[in-house]
């Protein structure tokens, strides 16, 4: 089941254009009458939540409008990312963490993101100090920001590769996570033996963990492989 959202989470990450195409809300992708994903429930159940998503996706459309450039650009991806998030609403382990559920989630993520968007539009020169909002990003974009994250809990979407595997070093407990022709490191500890038998494998996902500099270039102390928690760094 896990995998099966990543995949699902990875799919609707690439949905919005990088280059500032907007993205239409997702309540008008929903058939209400078939909906099961417990976040399009709560959408169907709850208008307010519909006409929040109606908002975030004017209020984006308007500041994209006004961007050109890397700003563009930046304002876009960042809005996938956020959106990556909100879809994990409907996730049972990021939907628990809330009071309220994924009714919860989907409320906070929506107006957080509308409140975002229209501080920026209200002061442009603000922007770059909301670039490391996102919990759910890419190796690119922690290695730009890096001084932005560090210390913050992320998920870090690529492919791990270890050190240990392909090296006369098999004791080390370090790799790096790579997507698309970038990368950063991530570090274990204490790993045991299957764990890092099935690391071997390079397997691709989102990678939780907290992020620190290394001569000046990020890495990620890991929290856990893919759910199951690990000590937190050497």
């Amino acid at each position: 089941m896990a995998l099966l959202l990543i995949s699902l989470l990875l799919a609707m990450a690439v949905h919005p254009g990088v280059a500032g195409e907007p993205i239409g809300p997702l309540g008008a992708s929903v058939q209400c009458s078939n909906a099961t994903y417990p976040l399009y429930v709560q959408l169907c159940r709850h208008p307010e939540l519909l006409r929040k998503d109606i908002a975030v996706v004017r209020a984006y459309e308007h500041l994209s409008g006004g961007f050109t450039g890397e700003k563009r650009v930046l304002l876009a991806t960042g809005q996938r990312y956020w959106f990556v998030e909100l879809f994990a609403c409907g996730n049972t382990p990021t939907a628990s963490r809330y009071q309220d559920g994924v009714y919860g989630c989907a409320e906070e993520k929506l107006s957080g993101r509308l409140h975002i968007l229209r501080s920026i539009a209200n002061a442009p020169d603000t922007f770059m100090s909301t670039v490391a909002n996102y919990t759910w990003i890419e190796p690119w974009y922690l290695d730009l920001f890096a001084q932005r994250y560090v210390g913050k809990h992320v998920a870090v979407n690529g492919k791990v590769v270890m050190e240990s595997c392909n090296s006369s070093d098999p004791r080390s407990l370090r790799g790096h996570i790579e997507l698309n022709g970038s990368d950063v490191g991530i570090r274990f500890v204490n790993l045991p033996a299957s764990q890092l038998r099935f690391l071997c494998k390079s397997p691709s996902s989102q990678w939780d963990g907290t992020v620190q500099l290394d001569g000046g270039r990020p890495y990620l102390i890991a929290a856990d492989v893919l759910g199951v928690p690990v000590a937190k760094s050497r």
